[in-house]
Order: structure tokens, then C-alpha cells, then sequence
């Protein structure tokens, strides 16, 4: 049986630095991880993934949509966990203000975008964001398949584009 797993992550930038969250060393699922913000889509928001991002960035940083400008969906990633397929769709945006409030998810840091990948996150988000710091934003959002063995991951990437039929 193979299950489905919805999730987002937005990454909101301020002055030339990104908003990562350093994981809860008391999380059981990857403490003292660095990610972007972000969780899993709710049953009735499945159809609507923007507005669970919006409301995963709300809980997590106190940043509601009137703070933050250009939330775009650059980013799709799949891969599969044991029966269970992972979706994440990774948004990018700027936030108005450096101002957020304190969560229980972790702790929030603005990163200078040099010092990004410095940080210990998974090889999903620092190949997601080595590829977008390379890359730049792209018009066209792009979706990557993680596949390879623990020691040796990859992500091909390839461009949706709008098909009109």
C-alpha cells in the first residue's frame, strides 16, 4: 500500500539573508535539523497548498500574508520513504520585516545567504538550495525526483511548463 504525503516549505528572505529554522533538539524526527518554515498540508487544504503555506509560516513565525511579498511556488520535490510518497512544494518569498515570534518548532535565525549551506540541514533542502543560490528564481517552477542511496543522493531537475490544451 502506498500512502501520500503533502507537505510545504517556504524560504523568506529580508535583506539579503533567508529564514531557516533550527529544529528542536527535543523533536523526535531530525533534531537540531535546519529547514526552511513550513509542515503538512491539512486534509481540506489539499486543494489550495499556497494557503497551508500560508498558514504553516503564520504559525511558525508570527508572519501573516500582509507581511510577506511574492510567495511563488519555485520548487516541487518528490521522493518515497518506505510505502509512502512524499510531495513538497517549496515556496520562495520576501518578508516585509525581520520581526517574527518565538515557536515551539524549533528556534528562527535570518542566515546571511552566504552562510545558507553552512548549516546541517538534508540533502533534499541543500540540493534544492544549492540549485536555486546557482540557478537564481526561475519562471517556471521546477520539479525534482530525490532518488540514489543514502550516501550518494541526487535530484534531477526538470522545468513544468504551461501546457495548453
Amino acid at each position: 500500500m502506498n500512502r501520500l504525503r503533502t507537505m510545504t516549505t517556504a524560504y523568506l528572505s529580508h535583506d539579503n539573508r533567508l529564514l531557516l529554522m533550527q529544529r528542536s533538539p527535543q523533536r523526535d524526527f531530525l533534531p537540531g535539523v535546519w529547514s526552511g518554515i513550513g509542515g503538512h498540508v491539512e486534509c481540506h487544504e489539499v486543494g489550495d497548498v499556497q494557503a497551508a503555506c500560508l498558514r504553516e509560516i503564520d504559525e511558525e513565525t508570527g508572519l501573516g500574508e500582509a507581511d510577506i511579498e511574492g510567495l511563488t511556488l519555485r520548487y516541487l520535490l518528490l521522493r518515497q520513504r518506505k510505502d509512502e510518497l512524499r510531495q513538497q512544494f517549496i515556496y520562495f518569498g520576501t518578508a516585509k520585516t525581520p520581526q517574527t515570534r518565538p515557536t515551539m518548532e524549533g528556534q528562527l535565525h535570518w542566515v546571511p545567504f552566504r552562510d545558507v549551506l553552512m548549516q546541517p540541514m538534508t540533502d533534499s533542502n541543500r540540493m534544492m538550495l544549492e540549485h536555486y543560490f546557482t540557478e537564481g528564481p526561475q519562471d517556471l517552477v521546477m520539479v525534482g525526483v530525490l532518488s540514489g542511496r543514502l550516501l550518494s543522493p541526487e535530484i534531477r531537475w526538470s522545468p513544468i511548463s504551461d501546457w495548453d490544451v
